[in-house]
């Protein structure tokens, strides 16, 4: 039998087959191709003021060409996958960096935000520092840890019961590096005050010193220990004073004993005889006003070593023979000091074999018969019971 099929049944079998055609080419499009992703994004979580901040960010299932931007607190910064950007001494807080990417059929965004941390200003006075100046014309120089614009100075006196500015003015730098001289019209005490700046931040210091150009200043000491535990004193003052010095740090009147050399600016003095320890010399120095120096001290330690003397039983010149040598330690040894000659025309060291104790000691000098006309000389030794080691001799006989 031949079936007919109405019109109308025909219409409703191509909708239908039309939408399954349009539902499979849907469901096959979803299944190949997915939503783009940012897949990872290149930024710290913080950074220093003063540096370039570099970020960047990827992207997976993109389809076809895909556009890039990056916002920067709202505003469109890059259509790149990348920025840079400087963050200057300004740019302290927090940022926040939006990411988006987009292709064909879908688009997506992420944000991310980064800290720039602050970078506080700091003034470094590097000259004047706190101490007594003997002139009026004062360096002055700082530094900045950052940069400044400008550094401007000011100079308070404080020579009276009110503090008054007495100078103040710009210092000559290159926004790291300042400098200027400041002049002052008399002595006292003073405190210098710095500030420094720039478009984003500022900073101050300030420092406190004293000028004094009548006083006498001692602007440096040194010691001289020689072998024979003698020792000098030498002092620099910026004026001509007369010096003195004590075991006691005293008024300078009080001082026990004045320097051999001094009413100029260079002072000097020896002292001698000082038995084994550790001193402390105090020294003030006073100008033909009155006007009394800083105190000074030295310190030093005196160490006495076994000196030796030696006396031959018969006086030089000495021919061939034998004669008897005694030698005499300035201290104690408990071990034979160690005893040679030679002569000025054989350097060879002959040695002489001593025998006695403490500071007492003896041997013999051999003079062979076919030594001929020279000049001897004495070589010793000696360690005393702390382990000091000597060796000069007092009296050479020869």
């Amino acid at each position: 039998m031949l079936k007919i099929l109405s019109t109308n049944n025909i219409f409703e079998k191509s909708i239908l087959v039309t939408f399954i055609v349009i539902f499979v080419f849907l469901f096959s499009s979803s299944i190949v191709y997915g939503q783009i992703s940012i897949d990872n994004i290149d930024m710290p979580t913080s950074l220093e003021e003063n540096n370039v901040l570099t970020i960047s960010f990827t992207v997976l299932d993109a389809v076809g060409d895909v556009n890039y931007k990056i916002y920067h607190n709202g505003l469109l910064v890059s259509e790149n996958n990348t920025y840079d950007i400087f963050m200057n001494y300004s740019a302290s807080g927090i940022h926040n960096f939006t990411f988006f990417a987009s292709d064909n059929i879908s688009n997506m965004s992420l944000n991310q935000s980064v800290e720039i941390i602050d970078v506080p200003m700091f003034v470094n006075i590097i000259n004047p520092v706190s101490k007594l100046y003997i002139n009026r014309s004062i360096d002055v120089n700082v530094s900045i840890s950052t940069y400044a614009d400008i550094c401007s100075y000011s100079v308070l006196s404080y020579n009276s019961s009110i503090p008054y500015k007495v100078l103040n003015g710009i210092l000559n730098g290159n926004n790291v590096d300042f400098y200027n001289i400041v002049n002052l019209m008399q002595d006292g005490n003073y405190s210098i005050f710095i500030n420094c700046s720039n478009g984003y931040d500022s900073a101050n210091n300030s420092i406190s010193f004293n000028v004094d150009t009548v006083s006498p200043v001692i602007i440096s000491k040194s010691y001289v220990l020689d072998e024979n535990n003698s020792i000098t004193f030498n002092v620099a003052t910026n004026i001509n004073c007369n010096c003195r010095y004590d075991l006691q740090d005293r008024s300078y009147d009080l001082m026990s004993s004045s320097f051999m050399h001094t009413n100029d600016i260079t002072h000097s003095t020896k002292l001698a005889n000082l038995v084994n320890g550790v001193y402390t010399y105090y020294i003030k120095c006073k100008n033909s006003n009155n006007f009394v120096s800083n105190t000074e001290s030295l310190s030093f330690s005196i160490i006495t070593k076994p000196y030796a003397s030696i006396i031959l039983s018969k006086s030089s010149p000495i021919k061939a023979g034998t004669y008897e040598v005694k030698l005499k330690t300035t201290k104690a040894v408990t071990i034979a000091p160690t005893l040679s000659y030679n002569f000025n025309t054989d350097s060879t060291l002959k040695y002489v074999t001593l025998t006695g104790s403490g500071t007492d000691w003896s041997g013999y000098l051999i003079i062979a018969e076919n030594t001929p006309d020279c000049i001897g000389t004495f070589h010793y030794s000696a360690i005393d019971d702390e382990g000091n080691l000597g060796n000069i001799i007092n009296t050479n006989e020869k």
